[in-house]
């Protein structure tokens, strides 16, 4: 048989017998729970002498931690008090160019900025030097050309089997660009506008995109396929 104890009840003090209880009844248990629960206020074992007012307001606050209420803390966070205050904006972050006011870290406005940053003061400048090729692909004639050679071939990929119409298409030169300023010598701008293999529209042939990519760094194995396309279609008599 199980040994019983006689013990105190921890609520009212009583001594009862028992086996691995704290209370003597059901009462005494209920009322000790019920006791931890009201350990509020003045009853608390961590009270101090009530909780904080508000520094500004005097209104009382939620959280020990608490100086200010969240409106007047939000009043006081500004300016001065700012955690990310650096000096304000009086003669510091003003646009080098045209004194606008700017926010923290910028020299210029935007406007200035796009006047600022071309020539020498551009990330990406390199000594004024931009290569010839990319010169004659962007220049009025080299664009106008494409366009009238798309416009022979309606807008159509001439590759055999593809004919795909409209789209995103390429003119694929038959003899490679590279080639042509190589064998004529082309140093400069002027030099490829007097050279006329450069702009022959014999040279041209539309590829849809997916063909075009296809064939590349194999372009002169098609010469001959692409030259007898453009001669049985345009040229041939």
């Amino acid at each position: 048989m199980s040994r019983i104890y006689r013990k105190n009840c921890d609520n009212c003090k009583n001594y009862y017998e028992g086996k691995g209880k704290y209370f003597c009844s059901n009462r005494c248990s209920a009322l000790s729970r019920h006791s931890v629960f009201k350990m509020i206020g003045i009853n608390h074992p961590r009270y101090k002498n009530g909780l904080p007012k508000c520094l500004d307001c005097k209104k009382s606050l939620s959280d020990y931690n608490n100086r200010r209420c969240k409106d007047c803390y939000v009043k006081f966070k500004c300016g001065i008090n700012s955690p990310n205050w650096r000096g304000g904006w009086i003669n510091k972050f003003k646009c080098l160019d045209c004194s606008k006011k700017l926010s923290y870290g910028s020299k210029r406005c935007e406007n200035c900025y796009f006047k600022f940053n071309v020539g020498e003061n551009n990330h990406s400048y390199k000594d004024g030097r931009t290569p010839l090729c990319e010169k004659i692909r962007k220049c009025e004639k080299y664009i106008t050309l494409m366009k009238e050679s798309k416009d022979r071939d309606f807008y159509q990929c001439l590759i055999p089997n593809c004919g795909k119409i409209g789209g995103n298409l390429e003119s694929n030169h038959i003899k490679l660009f590279s080639r042509i300023l190589e064998e004529n010598n082309i140093k400069t701008l002027e030099d490829a506008y007097s050279c006329p293999e450069l702009w022959d529209p014999k040279n041209l042939i539309t590829l849809c995109k997916p063909c075009h990519k296809s064939i590349r760094g194999r372009e002169e194995e098609f010469t001959n396929l692409f030259t007898s396309i453009l001669n049985k279609l345009y040229y041939e008599v």
